[in-house]
């Protein structure tokens, strides 16, 4: 028989924890939607572990989670499609906020290295006047 559901229930805690804070088992799961079927792959579970709350009340609470994850409020259910589709420009919002740190970040380094290019041909410039 497998583990009890107690024990499953606290890897997937545990997997919501590590979600939480953007640390990964599996690289693929950075940056899309967060569903019970990744969390349960995330805790080294099958992906059917978590039921909803409807089958499962004691993982109502996981459900929960994974919904304040996504953005969802909570109060539109979550196999609803309107609320996929939030859930998905939440995730799309996040992922573009992302980018634009990065594309800033990378621009940043690009203004530095262009002004460290100028000071050393204006070394140079000089270096070959005398």
């Amino acid at each position: 028989m497998g583990r009890p559901i107690g024990d499953g229930i606290a890897l997937c805690e545990a997997a919501l924890k590590n979600i939480e804070d953007g640390k990964f088992n599996i690289p693929k799961h950075r940056g899309k939607l967060i569903t019970r079927a990744m969390v349960s792959k995330e805790a080294g579970l099958d992906a059917g572990f978590i039921k909803s709350s409807e089958k499962r009340p004691q993982h109502a609470h996981l459900n929960d989670w994974i919904d304040k994850l996504n953005g969802n409020d909570g109060d539109v259910q979550t196999d609803n499609s309107n609320s996929r589709s939030k859930r998905a420009k939440a995730r799309d919002k996040k992922l573009i906020e992302d980018l634009r740190n990065k594309l800033n970040a990378s621009l940043s380094r690009e203004v530095l290295l262009l002004d460290t290019i100028r000071i050393l041909e204006e070394e140079i410039a000089n270096l070959t006047i005398r």
